[in-house]
């Protein structure tokens, strides 16, 4: 027996080791460590009457730990990240307090083992209320108008908010704007909580939102400046195109009263042949005035470019696949067989290309075998650019040639 004792304390610590590397070899081969990054941040029970002034509280990195057999895929949602606003010290308010995150798994299979940061600052402050009066602002009112005293449903507003905004709210401003038609305004207006400069408060609310805001408007002639619109009639010669049409001035203001002017946007010239046209032309053409309207100081032409260049176009082509630059023996497998190729260029000779001709290669040089995405590419003729192809990338398999089994015989 005494063999069995003899370097006992070796024999020992051999069997320890071996057990350690078998349980090593065994927890590896069941479990994977990675990180799941940009993970939200959950803000949870805020106090009452309090109000966040921080709204995004950010996000963290988590580690965790996959269990090989996990049937569920891990996603933002396999984590519950949350920050509880109960621990804020509303004492402090709104001072930044350093608020700890808690990270727990919500799914089987997935254990949490630590995550960045561990803590999120955070600014709350206490809600106050405040009355405020109401004020119209109409801004400027159009020549040849003239308006009564504003009348508004509301002359004050509470406003509710985070005391240290609250105590920059002035007044609660409703903005009106008077038209050139010159018609008496009656709507419904937002509120808007401005301090003593007429900048916005954010994060106030006003009560009510909204007022009704009353303006007799009285007017005897009005002025519109609208755009002028050259009227051009017939198609230019073949293989050419339009490239542009202007007139300059390219706005006019025109003269009336309101209800002649209500209807008004724009006003049209004469009608300009441009039929079998091949090259740009600059011409003095009158206008066409709506009936009950003037321009001031009289005249009425406008000087009217057509400028006329080669036809352009695109052409979409379905044109199949074909890779090159993989190693010897490597078979090159794109999980599609064909792309949609946009060209633009000059319409003829677009209509002249032969699609038997394009072809959008697979450049695959470099690449291991196994899984990847790599965008097609296709030469065209000068002169023919390439707008899209779509996918942009295309998935495709390097595949190793497969070995045969040695012969059973």
């Amino acid at each position: 027996m005494s063999w069995l004792v003899r370097n006992w304390h070796i024999k020992l610590g051999a069997v320890a080791l071996a057990t350690v590397l078998y349980t090593g070899f065994v927890y590896s081969g069941s479990f994977s460590e990675q990180t799941f990054s940009g993970v939200p941040v959950e803000a949870i029970n805020l106090p009452p009457a309090a109000y966040p002034l921080t709204q995004q509280v950010g996000t963290v990195d988590v580690r965790y730990r996959l269990a090989a057999d996990a049937v569920s895929r891990v996603t933002v949602e396999s984590f519950a990240v949350t920050v509880d606003l109960g621990e804020y010290d509303m004492e402090l308010a709104p001072e930044p307090q350093a608020l700890t995150i808690t990270v727990r798994s919500l799914t089987d299979g997935v254990e949490v083992l630590d995550y960045t940061p561990t803590t999120v600052p955070v600014e709350l402050d206490r809600l106050g209320q405040r009355e405020v009066p109401v004020v119209v602002e109409r801004g400027s009112v159009p020549d040849g108008l003239s308006i009564g005293t504003p009348r508004v449903s509301d002359q004050t507003a509470v406003a509710t908010g985070p005391e240290s905004q609250l105590g920059r709210v002035e007044r609660a401003v409703a903005r009106v704007q008077i038209f050139e038609s010159g018609i008496d305004i009656e709507r419904q207006v937002d509120l808007v909580a401005v301090d003593v400069d007429g900048a916005q408060v954010d994060a106030v609310e006003l009560e009510p939102a909204t007022v009704t805001v009353e303006i007799d408007v009285r007017a005897v002639e009005t002025s519109k400046t609208v755009a002028v619109r050259p009227d051009v009639r017939g198609s230019v010669a073949d293989g050419f195109e339009v490239s542009s049409l202007t007139a300059e001035p390219s706005v006019v203001t025109i003269f009336g009263r309101p209800d002649d002017l209500a209807a008004v946007d724009q006003v049209r010239t004469e009608p300009v042949s441009i039929a079998g046209l091949s090259e740009t032309i600059t011409l003095q053409v009158e206008l066409d005035l709506p009936n009950g309207t003037r321009l001031s100081g009289g005249g009425g032409s406008v000087e009217v470019t057509v400028e006329v260049e080669a036809a352009v176009a695109t052409r979409t082509l379905r044109l199949g696949l074909v890779c090159e630059g993989a190693d010897e023996g490597v078979a090159c497998l794109p999980h599609q067989e064909q792309v949609s190729v946009t060209l633009r260029g000059l319409a003829a000779v677009l209509a002249g290309l032969d699609p038997g001709e394009l072809t959008p290669v697979l450049d695959v040089s470099g690449l291991d075998p196994g899984d990847h995405q790599v965008q097609p590419a296709v030469d065209v003729p000068n002169g023919v650019q390439v707008v899209s192809i779509s996918p942009e990338s295309v998935p495709l398999t390097l595949q190793e040639p497969q070995s045969l089994p040695p012969d059973s015989n």
